[in-house]
């Protein structure tokens, strides 16, 4: 059966209307490590209370977590964003002695551009040169988290075609423990706002050789000790799966999404049934 993780989100009515379910229906919980702080003005970071809260849920439910971040700015190329991102993995690697994340992922694209955050990521050149830097700056966050993964964004513009986004990730793909986090819900988007075949673009990317599956956090080899309870497929996930089951490929390859709404979370299939594990890290 899918493992199911939900994002916990930093707000207060989220976390109490949606405490019940987080208890009882997720197998895993997904945070976003840049909703854990705040940045003073000194650029120091300083814990919020939401880190505390989603600690103490983890140490009652006893689940394990993973995260999704925003603040990566992955294929940022300016010299000046080197000392900012230095200070964020610093963080992120206190995170991980806390949380102990079982993955690490985050979106394609810069998110900072002059030291000021942006709203969606920023595309960048399709390029060998960019598919290279991205691999180091990935390298650097297996450093901290030995399995990464980056997510195809929704972004206003491309340096060239959305037809071309699958190769440029095949550029990226390769070395051990580098993953893509396909997001079925931005190929959409870009298929609907950019113009393009869904069909064919989802066709272009390899599931084959011997790279880690690509296919929405279904791709990393859980270890968890226990089964996820046994449920029935929820109507959204089993519709979007659909026609897609030919492109699962072998053990570990299997189809997953989310939707839009971040409340939803993350639904992840392992050809074995097994969330990610518990970490003893929160102490």
């Amino acid at each position: 059966m899918a493992a199911v993780g939900i994002t916990l989100q930093p707000e207060d009515a989220f976390l109490d209307l949606m405490g019940g379910v987080l208890r009882e229906d997720a197998d895993y919980f997904e945070v976003a490590p840049e909703t854990l702080w705040a940045v003073g003005d000194d650029g120091r970071f300083r814990p919020n209370r939401y880190r505390a809260r989603f600690l103490a849920l983890g140490d009652e439910t006893q689940r394990p977590f993973v995260a999704h971040g925003v603040g990566m700015s992955l294929g940022n190329a300016a010299p000046g964003d080197a000392p900012r991102r230095r200070r964020w993995l610093r963080q992120v690697a206190i995170e991980q002695r806390r949380f102990g994340f079982q993955w690490y992922s985050d979106h394609l694209g810069p998110t900072t551009v002059a030291g000021e955050a942006v709203t969606s990521p920023m595309p960048m050149p399709m390029t060998a040169s960019s598919a290279a830097l991205v691999r180091a700056q990935l390298a650097a966050m297996q450093r901290v988290v030995p399995d990464v993964g980056f997510e195809n964004s929704v972004t206003y513009f491309l340096f060239g075609r959305f037809a071309d986004e699958p190769a440029f990730f095949d550029r990226i793909l390769g070395p051990a423990g580098i993953h893509l986090v396909l997001d079925l819900h931005n190929v959409h988007t870009m298929a609907r706002n950019l113009g393009g075949d869904p069909d064919a673009y989802l066709a272009a990317i390899d599931l084959g050789g011997q790279r880690e599956p690509a296919w929405l956090a279904a791709w990393w080899p859980h270890r968890a000790p226990r089964q996820p309870r046994q449920r029935r497929p929820r109507g959204g996930v089993a519709a979007v799966r659909g026609d897609r089951a030919a492109l699962s490929g072998p053990a570990r390859r299997d189809a997953g999404t989310h939707g839009g709404d971040r409340a939803c979370g993350r639904r992840a299939a392992d050809s074995r049934g097994a969330a990610p594990r518990a970490k003893g890290a929160r102490r």
